[in-house]
């Protein structure tokens, strides 16, 4: 199981012992679930980069996905968001708990048709930084809300995962991805072609925040960004 699912999979085994204490009650409401349908992505190319430091930064990006930012910094790296992409359903059926679910990933490699990437299932880009929100809602599909991260108690869970790929697409800061210890995930909107919205997320050595216009994409089984799968150069 691959970094971003296994994020999911800790979500949904929470959502299940919370489902189990307690009678469930929540918010959540919008036009992607776990069921998907045809797919949509974006087509326009744009520019890459990537940067590290030990000074937090900010950044934007968008010309593969919509309008993004990206502010912070992590153990000295940031990056300018160029791409990003929102998967709905990737976690599946596994758990009656969860009804629906999103990755969010934003990329600083912008090479045009992202979407159409992953569904051929080239799922890394290399020499990349991706930054991977996983949002999971126990009530609804997942829709306008607050995520928590961790999920706790709550009914709308998030995960976020950090993760820097060299140019043969191996893991060549934090092996197995590095994953956010607090903060949250505001979605503002979900459509069947868009998600858009804020995070605030800590890390051990960092922060990140910033904002995402994401396409939604559609026929994809393997979350981006993570180490050994399939590479793009």
């Amino acid at each position: 199981m691959n970094a971003r699912l296994s994020v999911l999979a800790a979500l949904a085994v929470a959502s299940a012992w919370a489902c189990s204490s307690s009678s469930s009650s929540g918010t959540g409401n919008g036009d992607v679930g776990s069921d998907s349908g045809s797919s949509s992505g974006s087509s326009s190319g744009g520019s890459s980069g990537s940067s590290s430091g030990s000074d937090a930064g900010s950044s934007s990006g968008g010309s593969d996905g919509g309008s993004n930012t990206v502010t912070g910094s992590v153990s000295g790296v940031s990056f300018t968001a160029d791409a990003s992409i929102a998967i709905p359903g990737i976690l599946g059926a596994t758990d009656a708990a969860v009804t629906g679910d999103l990755l969010v990933t934003l990329a600083n490699v912008s090479l045009g048709g992202y979407c159409a990437h992953l569904q051929s299932g080239i799922t890394n880009l290399a020499s990349s930084t991706t930054l991977t929100l996983s949002l999971i809602s126990e009530t609804s599909v997942v829709g306008p809300g607050t995520y928590s991260v961790p999920g706790g108690g709550t009914y709308l869970k998030a995960g976020a995962t950090l993760q820097v790929l060299d140019a043969s697409c191996k893991a060549s800061m934090f092996p197995f991805g590095l994953d956010a210890t607090g903060g949250s995930v505001v979605v503002t909107s979900v459509t069947s072609a868009t998600a858009t919205g804020t995070f605030d997320l800590t890390f051990n050595g960092g922060s990140m925040s910033g904002s995402f216009s994401a396409p939604i994409c559609t026929g994809v089984t393997g979350a981006p960004g993570d180490a050994g799968a399939t590479c793009l150069p």
